[in-house]
């Protein structure tokens, strides 16, 4: 028994292992992809948007919603940060994670609610999901 635990104590010492939940920091780098993507969508180049996405939205579904977005309810006009929460786990070097942001945005034709979710691929953070509301 004890060099079961020996073993098991060895194990996991050797592993490098952290959580982080909510953490400014993280959402600080979500914050910062996320006005990258608003700028480019205020610029409307919409390929550009294409690099920054991730396997759950893939660059060209991005551009066709940012171009239905417009279709809808024009062009972006004024973009405010509502609130963001984090779940980062961290093991030998490699990040894992989500970080969800809200924003109300202001078009031409209406003021959404949307929500960003970006995920760490290969270490990147990368835009999983974009969900645009109209407020009523």
């Amino acid at each position: 028994m004890k060099k079961f635990i020996i073993a098991f104590t060895l194990l996991l010492s050797s592993c490098n292992f952290s959580s982080r939940f909510n953490d400014q920091d993280d959402i600080n780098k979500g914050k910062e992809l996320a006005g990258k993507y608003y700028a480019h969508q205020k610029n409307r180049s919409y390929g550009e948007v294409s690099a920054m996405c991730g396997a759950e939205l893939n660059g060209d579904d991005a551009v066709q919603l940012l171009q239905q977005i417009e279709n809808n309810w024009g062009k972006c006009l004024e973009v405010n940060f509502v609130s963001g929460q984090s779940s980062i786990k961290e093991k030998n070097g490699e990040v894992k994670g989500e970080i969800d942001l809200n924003y109300k945005v202001k078009y031409e034709n209406s003021t959404n609610t949307e929500s960003i979710v970006l995920k760490y691929v290969n270490n990147e953070l990368k835009i999983a999901g974009i969900h645009s509301t109209p407020e009523k």
